[in-house]
């Protein structure tokens, strides 16, 4: 019985293995050349449910892992598994329960090549400030692991959650905290941000709250005093400055607060 060992000549080759009949002694067989075939591979993209790299703030974020496959048998059982992990240091991204996030599916190809999605539903309220990345594994019918995509830089395999944002508002005029009850009012708000993804386009909304009704505060006009801005995030973590002006003569005696959301697309 010939069998192909594991060398580096033949990573990511199907190994051949097939019986040999020797009837006669002193008989040199010469076997021809055998060609490995490609072996089974796969690939992945993890994304938002608003497929993009940037995770909403939810306690049941969707995240979908589309899985790219070639090779595999036509009508073979396969076994695909993902598991999320801290890109900083490879430990698993574990949910309240204290598991990890890991999801197994179970699938027979009916072409060689396609692809497989695994979604995972995360609390991402737990994993602020993390990039999240998704290992994959595929398994054959025989249990044997024959391929995987487990690479921690790898930027198509990951999320992230953006950290707590800080921020400072103060009267632009005065440097100080206290706002005239008068026309002409500008506020500038200094916010900084935490592992957003570089390079992508983020939309912040600041609004003036009142601070003893929890709701959002209205000129005398009626209009909600809020502004939004959009920037490219040039590095994960940074700050931006905003300001917006407004006729605050009917506001006196309220203690104002500037609420902060950011938001990517149609996603907070």
């Amino acid at each position: 019985f010939v069998q192909e060992l594991v060398v580096p000549a033949n990573y990511g080759k199907k190994l051949v293995s097939f019986p040999v009949y020797i009837q006669r002694d002193k008989k040199c067989v010469d076997l021809g050349t055998v060609f490995n075939k490609p072996g089974e591979r796969i690939s992945s993209e993890l994304r938002s449910e608003g497929l993009t790299h940037t995770a909403a703030l939810d306690h049941k974020a969707h995240f979908i892992d589309t899985v790219t496959f070639e090779n595999l048998n036509v009508g073979e059982k396969y076994v695909l598994e993902g598991v999320l992990v801290d890109a900083s240091d490879n430990t698993f991204i574990e949910g309240k329960d204290g598991a990890p996030y890991r999801t197994r599916i179970e699938f027979t190809p009916t072409t060689t090549s396609g692809f497989q999605n695994i979604d995972f539903f995360v609390d991402t309220y737990m994993q602020r400030g993390k990039t999240i990345v998704a290992y994959e594994y595929i398994y054959n019918a025989k249990g044997e692991k024959v391929n995987s995509e487990a690479n921690s830089d790898n930027t198509l395999q990951t999320i992230h959650v953006p950290g707590l944002m800080h921020t400072y508002a103060q009267n632009k005029a005065l440097k100080s905290n206290l706002v005239f009850a008068d026309k002409g009012q500008t506020v500038s708000d200094s916010v900084s941000y935490d592992n957003l993804v570089p390079g992508e386009k983020y939309t912040l909304v600041s609004t003036l709250m009142d601070k003893d009704t929890g709701k959002p505060v209205a000129d005398k006009h009626g209009n909600v005093i809020t502004m939004s801005k959009t920037f490219v995030a040039w590095r994960a973590s940074g700050f931006i400055e905003t300001e917006f002006s407004f006729d605050a003569s009917n506001l006196s005696g309220k203690t104002l607060v500037v609420f902060e959301s950011l938001r990517q697309g149609n996603t907070e």
